[in-house]
């Protein structure tokens, strides 16, 4: 209503889904049962006992709104509103399943995936990266968007089903010899080697074994 009030206009169903803070997963259910007039157009809605004065009152109310929003940011009316928006935030990394579901509203299988996802990566660098998160909408990102944070510096962990000799290495706990047997026994297993494993192989004292969990992404 307010966004009516200001001079907005839906000229087609999927306009509800500019609406900023109106949950995307809500907008999905009501859009089918959205009826639009037929007399709506590029100008606002009016019936034939309208086209004078109320029709001129609409359009140019219609018109200031839009021409001062676009002078003071040029990207529209809901950009504009977005920018102050942030009241709240989250970080993509540290942020547990209940944070999500609370703060976002996102179904819990969808926070499940961004979860997921989160884990195979070893962290996102980027807000830009759920964008790549299954069942996600693009519609979803964009209303998420200004809440997003990653905390500066963050660095990813590597992930021991994909890590190179190089990487290994990097870790400064194996040598030269002990690296070669675990990439030898990692292709053996399809890409799979475990923390279990490699604590029995090379007989990891216990400091270093969690250490080396700490710092890689590596199963059980």
């Amino acid at each position: 209503m307010h966004y009516r009030e200001k001079g907005g206009r839906f000229y087609k169903k999927e306009d509800l889904l500019k609406l900023y803070g109106l949950d995307p997963v809500i907008a999905h259910q009501l859009i089918p049962f959205i009826e639009l007039s037929s007399s709506e157009s590029k100008w606002g809605s009016y019936t034939n006992s309208d086209k004078g004065n109320n029709f001129k009152s609409n359009y140019d109310d219609a018109h200031k709104y839009k021409t001062n929003n676009y002078k003071e940011n040029n990207y529209g009316p809901w950009i504009k509103m977005k920018k102050g928006s942030a009241s709240w935030t989250i970080d993509i990394n540290e942020a547990g399943a209940i944070e999500w579901h609370d703060k976002t509203k996102l179904p819990m299988n969808i926070v499940h995936q961004i979860i997921n996802y989160k884990n195979h990566l070893g962290g996102f660098t980027h807000p830009l990266q759920l964008k790549k998160v299954y069942g996600l909408a693009d519609t979803a990102f964009q209303n998420l968007r200004p809440h997003l944070v990653v905390q500066k510096n963050f660095k990813p962990l590597l992930n021991s089903s994909t890590m190179n000799f190089a990487q290994w290495k990097s870790l400064g706990i194996f040598e030269d010899q002990q690296l070669y047997e675990i990439l030898k026994l990692r292709k053996q297993q399809g890409g799979h080697v475990s923390w279990r494993e490699l604590v029995i192989l090379f007989d990891l004292p216990e400091k270093q074994a969690l250490w080396l969990k700490s710092q890689i992404i590596i199963s059980d």
